[in-house]
């Protein structure tokens, strides 16, 4: 959320806040979760916590980005990943898109991981792949 919110220009938040109890104000990462949470990039874990110190999955990468972009259509295919059953509903869309556009691969050759933990490499491999 940070790398994207930086990306769009660090916009003011003044006057807005957020319903999660674990995002304080004046916490480093604050206006960027209340300009993600504004803009509908990101729901939070429940409609109370954020958890900000708490690992990103791969397929919550793939949806913070892809609703970043304005959820825009994908045309990937996840049939050839025998764990695409694993993948939660509310990243299919995301996934189906980040894999079409070439954002995200598969750990190994036939293994998606959608619920795995993303390295900061990945993390970052998935982001240089969308600004190149």
């Amino acid at each position: 959320v940070i790398m994207l919110y930086r990306l769009a220009g660090s916009p003011g938040v003044e006057g807005k806040t957020v319903p999660f109890t674990d995002v304080a104000e004046g916490e480093w990462f604050y206006d960027a979760i209340v300009w993600a949470y504004e803009n509908e990039v990101v729901n939070g874990m429940t409609k109370t916590t954020f958890a900000p110190g708490a690992s990103i999955t791969r397929e919550q990468v793939a949806t913070i980005l892809h609703r970043y972009l304005g959820s825009p259509e994908g045309t990937g295919d996840l049939s050839g990943y025998p764990d695409v059953d694993k993948v939660q509903s509310y990243a299919k869309d995301a996934l189906v898109w980040a894999v079409g556009e070439g954002l995200i691969n598969g750990v190994s050759k036939d293994t998606l991981a959608p619920g795995a933990t993303a390295t900061r490499a990945q993390a970052a491999t998935i982001l240089a792949r969308y600004l190149a």
